[in-house]
C-alpha cells in the first residue's frame, strides 16, 4: 500500500511549536456536504423487507447486525459509497444497482445490509475474516461495474480487532473509508494503524487531545513501527508538557526512520524547552540539513544563538 502524502503542520492547540504530519485527505466533496441523493422510497420499493424507516441509520443497521453476529467468533463490516456521486447520471438508479449487487452477495453468505447515511451503504458478513471479506468486496465491485460501469469505494473492518466490542466495528469500517478517500475512486482499505492515525488527526484538529491520543495508542498496538504515529503522539505529550514521554516518542520515530525530519526537529525543540541548547542545536541543524525548505529549524537555531 502506498504511503500517505505528508504535509507539515504547526500545532494549533498551544503556543508550542511542534511539527506533525497531517494525513491531508480531502475529497472533492465531503460526504456531509452531499445532497440527500439516495431516495429511500425508491430503495424501499425494491427492498421493503430491509429498508424500513426505523432501520435507515447507522445505529439502526448496527442494532440489527448485532443480533445476527451475537454468537459469531468473527465477522466483517463494510461501508460502501458510490464514487463521484455528484457526476453520476440517474444516481438513484445507480444506487439501486449497487444495493442490488450488495443484496445478492449478502444473501449468498447470510449477510445483512442497509443505509449508513444518505450516500453510504453498509453490510455485515458473519463468520467472515478479512481475507474472505476482501474476496466478497471484489465480487461486489466486479458485479457492480459490469452492471452499470460505475465504481464504488469500500472501507472494511473485522471483528475481532484489538479490544473493540462488536458494536464498534462498523465505526472502524467508516474510519477505513476515510482512509480509502486518500486513494481516490474505486478504492478499498481494510482498517489499520493508518486509519487510526487519520482518525487521531481529526480529533487533534478539533482540539480533542485526549481523543487523538487514544487513537494513536490503538494505532501503535496495530503497528508499533508507525513513524507518523510516534511523532504525533510525541507532539501530544509535548503539548501536555510531559517532555520525557514526548522525547521518547520522537526518539523512537528517529530510530525507526533516521531521516524523519519532523521527529528530529521536535526532539530538538524538547531539548530547547529543557534548556539543553547545545543538544537542541545539533537536532535543529540535522533537521535543516535533511530539508532546508522547512523554516522552523533555522528559526530555532537563531533563538539558540541568542541564548548561548
Amino acid at each position: 500500500m502506498p504511503q500517505l502524502t505528508e504535509d507539515i503542520h504547526r500545532s494549533q492547540i498551544s503556543n508550542q511549536q511542534f511539527l506533525f504530519s497531517k494525513t491531508d485527505i480531502t475529497t472533492e466533496t465531503e460526504v456531509s456536504d452531499l445532497p440527500a441523493i439516495i431516495s429511500i422510497e425508491k430503495l424501499k420499493e425494491k427492498f421493503p423487507e430491509i429498508l424500513t424507516p426505523e432501520k435507515i441509520t447507522r445505529d439502526g443497521l448496527n442494532d440489527q447486525a448485532m443480533a445476527i453476529v451475537a454468537d459469531a467468533k468473527t465477522f466483517g463490516a463494510m461501508v460502501i459509497r458510490l464514487d463521484d456521486i455528484n457526476f453520476v447520471i440517474n444516481p438513484n438508479d445507480v444506487i439501486t444497482d449497487l444495493a442490488g449487487t450488495i443484496d445478492k452477495i449478502s444473501k449468498d453468505v447470510s449477510g445483512i445490509w442497509g443505509l449508513v447515511d444518505h450516500v453510504t451503504l453498509g453490510c455485515f458478513f458473519p463468520e467472515s475474516d478479512e481475507l474472505q471479506c476482501l474476496e466478497l468486496i471484489k465480487k461486489i465491485k466486479a458485479l457492480f461495474a459490469k452492471k452499470c460501469g460505475e465504481t464504488a469505494s469500500v472501507g472494511l473492518a473485522v471483528y475481532p480487532t484489538l479490544s473493540y466490542s462488536k458494536d464498534r466495528i462498523l465505526e472502524n469500517a467508516q474510519k477505513a473509508m476515510d482512509h480509502a478517500d486518500f486513494f481516490g475512486a474505486d478504492s478499498c482499505v481494510a482498517f489499520d494503524s493508518v486509519s487510526l492515525n487519520i482518525s487521531g488527526d481529526k480529533f487533534y484538529q478539533a482540539g480533542d487531545l485526549e481523543g487523538a491520543m487514544n487513537e494513536f495508542y490503538l494505532a501503535l498496538k496495530l503497528d508499533e513501527k508507525n513513524v507518523n504515529v510516534h511523532n504525533s503522539l510525541g507532539v501530544c505529550y509535548g503539548i501536555k508538557e510531559d517532555l520525557e514521554k514526548a522525547l521518547l516518542e520522537f526518539k523512537t520515530a528517529i530510530r525507526l526512520d533516521p531521516k524523519e525530519k519532523m521527529a528530529i526537529y521536535n526532539a530538538g525543540y524538547i531539548y530547547f524547552l529543557k534548556k539543553e541548547f547545545t543538544t537542541a542545536l545539533e537536532y535543529f541543524q540535522k533537521a535543516e540539513h535533511i530539508d532546508d525548505m522547512v523554516f522552523e529549524p533555522a528559526f530555532q537555531t537563531g533563538r539558540i544563538y541568542l541564548e548561548l
